[in-house]
């Protein structure tokens, strides 16, 4: 899938948060009001990196994605996360 307008990119982002919000909140066990794109180790205690290694298991399950130890590395935040699917071209679940 090519995107090449702002607004299919807007929706491709707008369809994908929700579900990755919903992700991270189940695998780290946390409300999902809880999560947002700041939402990161310093602000959920929950992201340990114990619990770093299960999201990444959990992104690459959920998303049929491998991730790579340099993007493993800077996965610091949602917004991280959302960076990285979206260069892998990554739709909504």
């Amino acid at each position: 899938m090519i995107i090449t307008r702002h607004e299919d990119v807007m929706e491709l982002k707008e369809q994908t948060m929700p579900g990755l919000f919903a992700l991270v909140a189940d695998t780290l066990k946390v409300s999902r009001d809880a999560v947002n794109l700041d939402s990161g180790p310093l602000t959920l205690p929950q992201w340990d990196s114990f619990n770093h290694l299960h999201l990444v298991i959990a992104v690459e399950e959920c998303y049929k994605i491998e991730l790579r130890v340099d993007e493993i590395a800077t996965m610091i935040s949602v917004k991280d996360i959302m960076r990285i699917l979206q260069e892998k071209g990554v739709v909504a679940r």
